[in-house]
């Protein structure tokens, strides 16, 4: 297995320590082992009053019989929040990472703000959230849910990200994990055409009633709904019969446990491996690294372990975790990785081509830098201005540049060895030797030179031609310097050697300018392909910026659709309480104003919804 010598793969490790005094505490070597996953991760949290079974589910889950920890007697065993990690046992290539929490409503710990800390934690960490407790659903039951409301107090929407984004910003229930709800030991009789799905639904339908018990009554229920938008339910018999079995249930045989109990698990396992890890709102996903981000998720690994640090220590100092600035933290932080690592990409791929730079460098340039952006794009998180996709593309350029310096000082170099050794094999003997000094020794000398260009392209085949072609004349110029010598023992009267040194050397400067001229066409063909080629590019990003666009749009547009029937119920409520108040016009002054706020202030999701149509109505009456 991939992962297998971490210790996080091997048994639950704590990953958050709740210390003595009730203070949260990261568990840091968890956390790095955490920070070096990179497959995509599911994280399962559960959480519930403790004595309750989370673990057994947690262990089933994990397809063991032991792991989590099954406490046999009344107290709590479990403290703050565990981690057990393993491959997805119907996706391979995903991990799946089970949390643990500590039991809420231990009486030997007494602290309700501790508790609301942990399934806050679990919560905002969580791509689904299993919440586990004994019995029917009754008011009761429905009261201890009410924790999702303290935790949507505990949390802050929005101060950078998504101001600057507003159009596209759904409701704090949008970032909110799947959640379902398990009932143990559950004995009423259910209908044939009644699911427990229909049967949770059905206990979070709303009152009518305009009193304000009724109001409480709604308030509760619309809390769940609205921040809870995906939800479950799952009903288990009892698993075994007497209390000495029940104690022991890890070292029970499946033929010692009640067979309904084992059906109502499987069809829970199912469930939780059918759930998918969740994307954030570009579609990226999520690791290790980047682990899940309330809501959203993302795609690398060490994001998790961002999170975890940011949101235990804001909680354990008493601020409020900010939803918009860890994501903002968080995807900048990924975004540098993403663009290093395909820098790197990039780079690393360049640097194989070797030096000196093939002929088709150019092609092969580009071929790699759209290869390591597309890489890019995959694991970047809401690069939606694509700044650190253009800063990786401005690296890569540098480093292109960088790679072209290296290759040109490479040839220059090597060719120089490379002509200067020839040159003291095939000419310096020859001129010691007095060899080109007699009639015809021009024509040797001049063939010589000629050859040594010849040579140069066969040692480097590769290289650009026209650099091989310019360092070849370099050399000439500073080495061949014996032509009116050598001329002069041919036989030649003066004017004719000074006209034949006048020619070589006219010849050498036009065959210098054309080929000056050469590569500079050759520098704006390919700085025009360039062009061509970073526009491509450029209108690349666009498109996928427009899709991205219209992608939030669809996403606004959903929430624009919830807000309007939040804003129906709101408006029922009203007239509910006109009405109620007509009824009681005569025996007393008419008060729907204030009831009408007053509720409102009751049901604190509603947030800028609730206000907005209360300002309206405000209006209206006004009027």
């Amino acid at each position: 297995m991939k992962y297998g010598n971490l210790s996080v793969f091997k048994q639950p490790m704590c990953l958050i320590r709740n210390d003595g005094n009730e203070t949260l505490a990261v568990v840091e070597d968890v956390l790095q082992e955490i920070s070096t996953i990179d497959n995509t991760v599911n994280v399962i949290a559960i959480a519930g009053p403790y004595r309750t079974g989370k673990s057994y589910l947690l262990n089933k889950l994990a397809g063991r019989k032991q792991g989590f920890p099954l406490g046999s007697t009344i107290e709590a065993k479990t403290k703050g929040l565990w981690v057990w990690c393993l491959e997805h046992p119907k996706r391979p290539q995903e991990i799946l990472m089970l949390i643990d929490t500590e039991g809420i409503g231990d009486v030997n710990k007494g602290d309700e703000d501790n508790d609301n800390n942990i399934l806050c934690l679990a919560t905002l960490l969580s791509s689904t959230f299993v919440y586990n407790m004994f019995g029917a659903i009754n008011e009761q039951l429905l009261k201890s849910l009410s924790f999702v409301t303290k935790i949507a107090k505990k949390v802050v929407l929005s101060r950078t990200w998504f101001t600057e984004n507003a159009q596209f910003s759904p409701d704090i229930g949008y970032f909110f994990p799947s959640f379902v709800l398990c009932l143990r030991d559950f004995s009423l009789e259910m209908g044939d055409a009644q699911s427990p799905h229909h049967y949770f639904e059905n206990c979070l339908t709303m009152k009518k009633a305009t009193d304000a018990k009724a109001k409480k009554y709604n308030a509760l229920r619309l809390s769940v709904k609205l921040h809870f938008e995906h939800r479950s339910c799952f009903l288990f018999d009892r698993p075994a019969a007497g209390k000495k079995d029940l104690a022991r249930l890890e070292e029970l045989e499946e033929k010692e446990l009640n067979q309904d109990f084992l059906n109502d698990t499987e069809l829970f396992l199912k469930h939780i491996y059918d759930c998918k890890p969740k994307t954030f709102m570009d579609g990226s996903l999520i690791n290790g690294r980047s682990m899940l981000f309330i809501g959203i998720y993302i795609s690398i690994s060490e994001v998790f372990s961002h999170l975890v640090e940011e949101y235990t220590t804001a909680i354990k100092n008493g601020e409020l975790p900010c939803i918009d600035d860890t994501l903002t933290h968080v995807s900048e932080k990924e975004n540098r990785i993403a663009m290093h690592t395909a820098i790197e990409m990039f780079t690393d791929q360049i640097e194989s081509l070797g030096l000196p730079l093939p002929s088709d460098f150019e092609l092969k340039y580009k071929h790699i830098q759209k290869a390591s952006l597309r890489i890019f794009r995959q694991i970047a998180v809401l690069d939606d201005k694509k700044i650190f996709e253009k800063q990786a593309e401005r690296e890569m350029d540098s480093v292109k540049r960088r790679i072209e310096g290296k290759n040109k000082l490479f040839i220059q170099d090597t060719s120089l060895k490379i002509l200067q050794n020839m040159y003291n094999i095939r000419i310096k003997p020859k001129v010691d030797n007095g060899e080109y000094f007699n009639k015809g020794g021009y024509n040797v000398y001049n063939g010589d030179f000629a050859s040594l260009r010849r040579h140069l392209r066969q040692q480097l085949p590769e290289a650009d031609s026209d650099l091989l072609h310019m360092c070849a004349l370099d050399f000439e110029r500073r080495y061949r310097k014996l032509d009116k010598e050598i001329l002069e023992k041919d036989n030649l009267s003066v004017s004719e050697i000074n006209a034949k040194v006048q020619e070589i050397k006219e010849k050498f400067d036009q065959e210098k300018k054309e080929l000056e001229g050469h590569v500079e066409q050759k520098r704006q063909t390919e700085q025009k392909a360039l062009t061509e080629f970073k526009q491509e590019l450029s209108d690349e990003r666009e498109k996928e910026e427009n899709e991205l666009k219209k992608k939030y749009a669809e996403m606004a547009l959903y929430w624009k659709i919830k807000e309007g029937n939040l804003e129906k119920q709101i408006e029922d409520l009203k007239l509910q309480l006109d009405k109620a108040s007509l009824q009681t016009e005569h025996e007393k002054p008419p008060m729907k104003e204030t009831v009408l706020k007053t509720m409102l202030s009751l049901i604190p999701i509603f947030g800028p919804i609730a206000s907005g149509v209360y300002e309206r109505y405000k209006s209206s009456t006004k009027s």
